[in-house]
């Protein structure tokens, strides 16, 4: 199929992609206003300034599922004043921040009065952007104002699409937020997660640390040892859980729930102490590696143990199962269309939550239309690990709003409550 291939396409370079590529749009940012010293502008103190420079990565990773991004337009105010020493630092890690997200797509930077030559110091000659685009820029609203407007721009000012990065869906979580405790974490924590979650509209969000990397060293979690040898896990001698439980009790509520992202050890046991399961609100199980040796399985042997693993993570009493398909992304497999189907089938018969997740790449369509054809419950997870990710769900609405047809999915979307409730 179509769809699969273009998702395999995406195993060659480890590139996250789309399965569908619409026309590229230009990205068009207004007032940004970065300054990394103050949090807002005294004179103008609805002006989050602090924040602008998380609110461009979020505006870069929420327009990119419109078909890629073509150009990203900063108009206007783009630091809050180019007078202050570190103005032009603020500037230069404002665009090395969108590089890191977009790539090569060209940053065009229109600014106003005294930001010119510094704008010039930092991007060089920007080309003009014309009357069409200006205008749209001028309508759009301040980025570092609530509720943080953006827009998205066909060719010579056409199809102009205006979007908010305060989420307007009503009932939204983000069930699968990381926390510092992860050692694959950059700049998430607990209180910035929740900080985002009141920040951008959800209605609550989950905290759920990998309890492998709670329970062994970060050596013995990325070697899959705490897999492949179970008592490394059973005993804990590097644990961290405790603390992690101890901050996490302190902020729980029915809005922020608090759990894990587990997996299968080779026994076939899931990864977790009978005393924090009997405290988690909530369970996510995963497949980070097969608990079997995977060197020298065949495509067919891979996808019976990939099968089978899943299968024993949905019988360990998990409630919702994350990147349900990542693997063989991560594993450089091809991805068969049956296995989406059978995956969302065992799904519905468990009574298990499957999860839209585009951390790292993108869910291929044919298995979230399967979840969807099935009748699987569907819940949104940023597998936050960067701060800017938490509750970030423009790529995740794009995708299912894409594949029903209707802008509005809240009734498509599970809402996490605590365990037993």
């Amino acid at each position: 199929m179509k769809l699969l291939s273009a998702y395999n396409a995406a195993f060659r370079d480890e590139e996250p992609m789309a399965a569908e590529e619409p026309t590229p749009r230009t990205l068009v940012l207004t007032d940004i206003c970065t300054d990394s010293i103050r949090e807002m502008d005294v004179d103008r103190p609805q002006r989050q300034t602090r924040l602008a420079r998380e609110l461009v990565q979020r505006a870069v990773v929420a327009g990119a599922p419109s078909g890629g991004l073509k150009a990203n337009l900063l108009v206007g105010e783009l630091v809050a004043d180019p007078s202050r020493p570190h103005a032009r630092e603020d500037l230069a890690d404002l665009r090395a921040a969108i590089a890191e997200l977009a790539g090569h797509t060209p940053i065009i930077a229109a600014p106003v009065g005294a930001q010119v030559g510094l704008a010039r110091d930092v991007f060089g000659d920007s080309p003009p952007i014309g009357q069409p685009l200006t205008d749209i820029a001028a309508q759009t609203g301040c980025l570092c104002e609530w509720p943080f407007p953006y827009a998205l721009v066909g060719d010579n000012g056409s199809a102009v699409q205006r979007e908010q990065l305060v989420n307007t869906l009503d009932g939204l979580f983000d069930t699968h937020v990381h926390s510092q405790f992860a050692y694959c974490a950059t700049t998430v924590n607990i209180d910035g997660a929740i900080q985002r979650a009141d920040l951008f509209g959800l209605a609550g969000l989950c905290l759920t640390e990998h309890a492998g990397q709670l329970y062994v060293s970060g050596d013995d979690f990325w070697a899959a040892r705490f897999i492949q040898e179970p008592g490394l896990w059973k005993r804990g001698a590097d644990a961290r859980v405790d603390s992690y439980n101890s901050l996490t009790g302190a902020v729980r509520s029915d809005r922020i729930l608090v759990g894990y992202e587990t997996e299968i050890d080779r026994k076939g046991d899931l990864i977790l102490r009978e005393q924090d399961r009997a405290r988690a609100d909530i369970i996510l199980g995963a497949i980070h590696w097969l608990n079997i040796e995977a060197d020298g399985l065949t495509d067919a042997q891979y996808e019976a143990a990939f099968l089978r693993q899943t299968e024993q993570l949905l019988a360990a009493g998990i409630d919702v199962l994350a990147h349900p398909v990542r693997l063989f992304w991560r594993g450089k497999r091809s991805l068969d269309e049956q296995v989406c189907r059978t995956v969302a089938a065992m799904l519905v018969e468990a009574n298990v939550v499957a999860e839209i997740n585009i951390h790292k790449n993108n869910p291929p369509d044919v298995f979230v239309g399967a979840c969807l054809e099935a009748g699987a419950a569907i819940t949104f997870g940023s597998d936050s690990h960067c701060i800017f990710q938490v509750g970030n769900f423009g790529p995740h609405l794009a995708m299912l709003r894409r594949l029903t047809g209707q802008d509005d999915v809240s009734d498509l979307l599970w809402r996490p409550t605590r365990r037993g409730q």
